[in-house]
């Protein structure tokens, strides 16, 4: 009895509950664009709250509110702040956005934050940082477009007094010296001290079993101390020791979701159906090693198959979908590669698309069909191409050459060297790939027989006739190469005929003359010969 009652009288005793609070007072806070920077505010704007003389303090909690203005262009839903104290390390988890499309003042306040969560000595200083940033407007750390306003950022420290901490034993005489509170008994039950993680983490020598609830673990809950590691208490979850990479089957009550967390970071969830991907910057990532490099900004990429996108890092509004399909790419954007091997020719390209296995497209604002080993290309209609007068300007029609052009053109039969043509695109690329692609069985393109031009004589004809003819593409990097389109020739032929129905027509009417000249001369012959 008497150690029971000692036991009692060891337990911390709370008396009264107290708060203190601190305001802000030097000048407006600017904010640093697209992420928070140390430099801007932080540590450089800090509050602090003077927890009184006396003590020990329990602090249990904090409330918050401040004031952001948007101005200049910036606009309220381009505000994030989150706040941090530097006595216990620990970071708001959520980062709080601003809402609205419109400048003007954003509101903010949340009471019972336990980021500041803990035991404390009188007279000690508690110290907050103010995390402000925008994600538009400006490119440095100002207050022009947002800003945290003078006077409004408030913090509330609630705090009770306690008794020194020490072990207590209710039950036994010989409390582990690692437990607060050690407990023997076959009738009751207890409540469990609750902490932060790194109050938690921070027990010299915890005992094997010790229990202890974590209040801002993820998910806050019962923790036990086996083997080296503080482990969550759970029959819904699967995790692994320290408790930041797992499988979550009930978040929040009867929510019949599965969620994956790697790293504290959710980045999966099933909801029935559907599957959910998370914190990778817009972007679907499913493949070994498909988007390995990518920054996970957000880059809205989707790359399905193995090692698919592997080497893309900040290239944006990519799709690749089969086996190191878009390997190639690193910074350019808008590219589209559909089949094994589909791919760019170079690491900076944009706007292109590679439609089929073993097709490489080698240069930007180009579509590829097929691989080279492709003779046909076959379609139901013929290929149509925009011509309406609505969206065209600048239309002249004398700038055309028809004869001139069509004179200086050599129609050729040829065939063409499959093998050549792909070493040529093919050779940024690496061995392994390379290796694997020249091996293909190229005889059917190589030996079929082709009717053309040779564009190089084709480009000369252009420079003769000081044309820019829209049918020539001329290479525009080290991998790309020359190409005719064969319809646009159309235009040319049509003004060559014209002009040669001109010089006809001229040649009848002379004709025509010639013979009325003839038909008197010969009439004037008749009447002479009759004198």
């Amino acid at each position: 009895m008497k150690n029971l009652l000692l036991a009692v009288l060891l337990l911390p005793s709370f008396l009264y509950a107290q708060s203190v609070s601190a305001t802000y007072e030097n000048g407006d806070i600017p904010t640093s664009l697209g992420f928070f920077s140390d430099t801007c505010n932080g540590p450089v704007t800090a509050l602090t709250v003077s927890l009184p003389a006396g003590g020990p303090y329990q602090v249990t909690g904090i409330d918050i509110s401040y004031n952001m203005t948007a101005q200049g262009g910036g606009l309220k839903s381009h505000q994030r702040s989150q706040i941090r104290c530097q006595n216990t390390g620990v970071t708001e988890s959520t980062v709080f956005e601003g809402t609205g499309n419109t400048g003007g003042v954003q509101s903010y306040s949340r009471t019972n934050v336990s980021i500041a969560n803990g035991s404390y000595p009188g007279s000690n200083n508690l110290i907050f940082e103010m995390r402000a940033w925008r994600t538009s407007q400006g490119s440095d750390c100002t207050t022009m477009f947002n800003r945290v306003d003078n006077f409004t950022w408030i913090i509330t420290v609630h705090y009770s007094s306690i008794s020194p901490d020490g072990s207590v034993g209710i039950g036994t005489t010989f409390p582990n010296s690692s437990a607060l509170l050690d407990l023997n008994s076959v009738q009751k039950g207890f409540l469990l001290p609750t902490m932060t993680m790194e109050l938690r983490n921070a027990i010299s020598n915890p005992a094997q079993g010790l229990l202890v609830y974590c209040s801002n673990c993820a998910p806050a809950s019962i923790y036990q101390y086996r083997g080296n590691a503080w482990k969550r208490i759970s029959s819904l979850n699967l995790e692994d020791a320290d408790g930041d990479t797992k499988i979550l089957v009930e978040k929040t009550p009867d929510e019949d979701m599965i969620r994956f967390e790697m790293g504290g970071t959710e980045y999966y969830a099933m909801n029935g159906p559907k599957l959910q991907i998370k914190n990778s910057g817009r972007s679907v990532f499913i493949g070994e090693n498909a988007g390995m490099a990518d920054d996970l900004g957000y880059n809205d990429n989707v790359f399905i198959g193995y090692q698919a996108g592997q080497n893309t890092t900040f290239g944006t509004e990519n799709v690749a979908i089969g086996s190191d399909a878009l390997s190639i790419n690193n910074l350019g954007f808008f590219n589209t590669a559909v089949g094994r091997n589909a791919n760019v020719s170079t690491y900076n390209l944009i706007n292109t698309t590679a439609l089929g296995a073993n097709t490489t497209v080698n240069s930007s604002n180009k579509i590829r069909l097929g691989n080279s080993n492709v003779t046909v290309i076959e379609g139901q209609v013929d290929w149509s191409f925009p011509s309406d007068a609505r969206f065209k300007y600048n239309v002249q029609d004398e700038k055309i050459p028809g004869l001139s052009f069509i004179q200086k053109l050599r129609p050729v039969t040829y065939h063409f060297d499959t093998r050549k043509y792909d070493e040529h695109i093919l050779q940024n690329f690496p061995d392994s790939i390379k290796q694997e692609m020249l091996a293909l069985n190229t005889s059917a393109s190589s030996q079929k027989l082709h009717t053309g031009f040779l564009a190089q004589e084709v480009e000369q004809a252009c420079k003769d006739l000081n044309y820019s003819f829209s049918g020539l593409h001329i290479p525009e990097n080290e991998t790309d190469n020359y190409s005719l389109a064969y319809g646009s020739f159309v235009p040319l032929l049509v003004k060559a005929m014209q002009e040669q129905q001109a010089l006809i027509e001229a040649q009848q009417q002379l004709i025509s003359e010639q013979q009325q000249i003839r038909m008197e001369l010969q009439a004037a012959v008749e009447l002479l010969k009759k004198q």
